[in-house]
């Protein structure tokens, strides 16, 4: 699984003028994380999948309009 990048970029852009580090705070992961995943630098892992999941629940957004699967 594999996160779209520019889908996620707009959920921030929109839902939080571009600042990923309230992003990161709204789901409870490290800013750093979210950095690293929005510059490929890193997959998401367990907790930001989670986490990232109930903030979609919250919003109505459609979890799986983020994600790939390979």
């Amino acid at each position: 699984m594999k996160f779209n990048i520019n889908k996620l970029s707009t959920v921030i852009n929109e839902d939080f003028s571009g600042n990923y580090k309230a992003f990161a705070t709204e789901i409870n992961v490290n800013s750093t994380t979210v950095y690293r995943i929005l510059t490929g630098r890193s997959n998401a892992g367990e907790k930001f999948i989670a986490n990232f999941m109930l903030f979609c629940n919250s919003k109505k957004y459609k979890f799986e309009d983020f994600i790939f699967l390979r």
